[in-house]
């Protein structure tokens, strides 16, 4: 028997939680009439990939600041499931996992955490709030999935996350889709290519990346290739930093990327921060 499942997510921007959910999706497509996938922002280019693969993809445009827009939202979202009687609601992500929690008494809830609390104490204030109330409600979904050991035991710690059913399911990599590449598109193909990928926040590590990679530079003849959301040209703060570490002509900025697997199949080293 094929269970419908309801993914809630936060956005459907270009980002691991959205990526790893669009993989998720399209190794069961041919269920994709038993999924379900709602966005709480917009539609965004990972909602786009999904309806362009048949999958049925609903935003409900919630203006964080607007009450009337978030309860307009909800009651859309109860209609909606109500039409698609899930087994299972799937939440992604702190604000889609505390909206789950109102339909706890009709359906089975499973949170999905994809994030560590490494960098806790900078986190903006209404992200520590919502990470904390998520906290007070753990006892309420089904389960409660992390990516990460480490990120399963901070949450714990950090903000009393409990309950009998913490599993860890970690990233796995399909060795069919990422391999190196013969000829690399991005870069000088005469120099290593090290990459580094991240939304542009500091538990992202950018600053820390390039100080590595300015100390590498003074030795050997690197290019730097660098991607996520707000890593371009545009972002000021991004280019002082490399002109700091001297680090400009050789790096290159690509913002969001919808091939990952091509992007960071260019690579010669890939780098990760977190």
């Amino acid at each position: 028997m094929n269970r419908r499942v309801c993914h809630i997510i936060t956005d459907l921007d270009v980002g691991g939680a959205e990526t790893t959910l669009w993989r998720l999706l399209l190794n069961e497509k041919r269920n994709m009439e038993n999924s379900l996938i709602v966005s709480l922002s917009d539609i965004g280019p990972m909602g786009v990939k999904l309806q362009e693969s048949g999958f049925k993809v609903i935003a409900l445009n919630i203006k964080r600041n607007n009450p009337l827009s978030v309860l307009a939202s909800g009651i859309l979202l109860h209609k909606k499931l109500l039409e698609f009687r899930p087994d299972i609601i799937l939440a992604w992500m702190y604000h889609a996992c505390l909206i789950s929690i109102l339909f706890k008494y009709k359906y089975r809830i499973v949170w999905n955490i994809r994030h560590s609390l490494e960098f806790y104490h900078s986190e903006k204030i209404h992200t520590k709030l919502i990470i904390r109330i998520c906290g007070l409600y753990s006892k309420h979904p089904n389960a409660i999935i992390f990516n990460s050991h480490n990120s399963r035991q901070q949450h714990y710690q950090i903000a009393n996350y409990i309950h009998k059913n913490l599993i860890t399911v970690q990233n796995g990599i399909d060795i069919n889709v990422f391999k190196p590449k013969s000829k690399r598109k991005l870069e000088d193909a005469n120099n290593i290519v090290i990459g580094h990928v991240g939304n542009y926040r500091k538990i992202k590590g950018h600053s820390v990346f390039l100080q590595a990679m300015s100390l590498l530079a003074n030795q050997y003849d690197i290019s730097l290739a660098m991607a996520g959301n707000h890593v371009d040209p545009n972002n000021q703060k991004l280019l002082r930093l490399l002109k700091e570490y001297g680090l400009l002509d050789i790096t290159s900025l690509h913002g969001s990327i919808r091939n990952m697997s091509e992007y960071y199949n260019s690579l010669d080293i890939f780098n990760i921060m977190e």
